[in-house]
């Protein structure tokens, strides 16, 4: 258990929600506006839930929010597994 709790944890960080961690904080707008107008500029009726997903760029992401929402998840999953859960 505490080995996928670990690399849980190192998922999270290394996948977290904004600019790849080379990107310097002062250039992460227009980082996030590139690859907004990439992605909104696929084909939509092919990759209509791509060009969907480009709007979430249009702003910085709320971090606080993805790593509260990550934790719970997992251990929720945690719980799920316990000896006694309601488990199916």
């Amino acid at each position: 258990m505490a080995s996928y709790l670990l690399h849980s944890a190192i998922g999270m960080v290394q996948a977290q929600p904004d600019c790849p961690a080379n990107v310097p904080a002062a250039e992460a707008p227009e980082w996030r506006r590139k690859k907004r107008l990439m992605l909104e500029s696929l084909p939509a009726d092919r990759f209509p839930m791509m060009v969907a997903f480009g709007a979430t760029y249009a702003r910085a992401p709320d971090t606080e929010r993805y790593f509260s929402f990550c934790i719970d998840l997992v251990m929720a999953a945690v719980e799920s597994m316990a000896p006694g859960s309601q488990r199916p």
